[in-house]
């Protein structure tokens, strides 16, 4: 959900150069620092993004927020977010990165569910995962 609420419908420009296409979202960095991902995750944080934008499409992720990603096969959404969650360490740094961004999670997510529209309900009261990493 950080990337459908909180990076897509952000990008200030699209440049392109022969085969090359840049996209540049300003509030990336700020993004990746308010949800504390850690520094030698943040180029993965960047290309997952990049990917999730390109590969469900900004309007998809605006109208259906974190769903969007979730009706991805499960092919797709490791294709996307393996990188990040490579870069993120062993199981015990992700599940300290959980805990330290849980209250975050719960005042942000949870605020922009209560406002309506795309985010009516929150993808947390459904875990995706139970266990512990390892």
């Amino acid at each position: 959900r950080i990337i459908a609420e909180e990076v897509a419908g952000y990008q200030t420009g699209v440049q392109i150069k022969g085969s090359t296409v840049s996209l540049t979202i300003e509030t990336l960095r700020e993004t990746a620092d308010k949800w504390k991902i850690p520094l030698g995750a943040w180029k993965a944080f960047r290309a997952v993004a990049f990917r999730s934008l390109l590969f469900v499409g900004e309007r998809e992720l605006i109208s259906d927020g974190g769903d969007a990603l979730l009706r991805l096969n499960a092919i797709e959404f490791h294709g996307i977010f393996s990188p990040m969650l490579a870069a993120m360490g062993d199981g015990t740094s992700m599940e300290e990165w959980l805990a330290e961004t849980d209250i975050l999670a719960d005042v942000e997510l949870r605020k922009d569910s209560s406002e309506g529209g795309k985010r009516e309900t929150s993808s947390r009261d459904k875990p995706v995962f139970s266990g512990t990493f390892t």
